[in-house]
């Protein structure tokens, strides 16, 4: 990966010399507008591809640094990016760099490309010019990553969402609603229990068995059951609602599985 972001970030460098009228020459002149490394990335010298495989490589060692991992999410990316390379010319005559398009490329985490080069050199004592372009070169890597169907994960993500997840089961079990649909379910099958137990011979007479069994039936018809439909008559908007996430007007996931039941 760094030998293909190598690549890319050298095109993309040159691109932006090139539309600013930028040539190729054999030493590097502000005034003339001429840089000597204004040719393929395969006629650059070793220490030149160095350079910038370095500086792909120091972000990345970064992020593992921190923790984070590189996860392949989507496959189907990878092999479109693979296949849309395209080579940016042979000779410096037909030099025309061809640089990955990102502006697609949108970071979940914005904070995580200036976080990138805190490790490498403190950050206040880089002038503005060093952080634009140590900002763009890590924003570069981050988009390039994701358009290779990389996903970049935080180490915190999974803490987070845990912590999240308790948080929300917490919350629900918090309602009424979810103690009162407990409480029934724990009533309904400590009930059905008792009324499907086989009973020894000598007890199933008729009054034994009216006595016993018909207590929890009319419990069950007298109270339970016009309790629960006048709780979810008065409140079925509750649990009819459609919602991904947990809120308080719409009934949870879990609550909607306890009424399934």
């Amino acid at each position: 990966m760094t030998d293909t972001f190598a690549e890319h970030f050298h095109d993309s460098w040159a691109t932006r010399k090139l539309e600013k009228g930028w040539t190729h020459g054999d030493f590097y002149s502000r005034q003339q507008l001429t840089h000597p490394r204004l040719k393929p990335f395969s006629l650059l010298k070793d220490f030149e591809k160095a350079f910038y495989k370095e500086r792909c490589a120091e972000c990345l060692k970064a992020l593992l640094a921190w923790g984070y991992t590189f996860d392949m999410a989507d496959r189907d990316a990878a092999d479109k990016a693979a296949n849309a390379r395209t080579p940016s010319g042979t000779t410096i005559q037909n030099f025309a760099p061809k640089p990955v398009d990102l502006s697609s490329m949108t970071l979940e985490k914005v904070g995580l490309v200036t976080k990138l080069r805190h490790a490498l050199v403190p950050w206040d004592l880089l002038t503005d010019f060093e952080r634009r372009k140590d900002r763009f070169r890590a924003n570069e890597i981050l988009k390039f990553l994701q358009y290779h169907g990389y996903h970049v994960v935080s180490p915190q993500v999974e803490q987070n969402l845990e912590r999240k997840n308790e948080v929300e089961r917490s919350s629900v079990e918090k309602r009424f609603a979810y103690n009162l649909l407990e409480k029934l379910i724990q009533y309904l099958e400590q009930a059905s229990l008792k009324m499907k137990s086989i009973k020894p011979s000598q007890e199933l007479t008729r009054r034994n068995t009216f006595r016993k069994e018909g207590q929890d039936v009319k419990f069950f018809e007298k109270v339970v059951l016009p309790l629960m439909h006048a709780y979810f008559n008065a409140h079925k908007n509750y649990f009819l609602e459609g919602s991904s996430i947990v809120q308080t007007g719409t009934a949870s996931n879990r609550e909607k599985e306890m009424v399934a039941k």
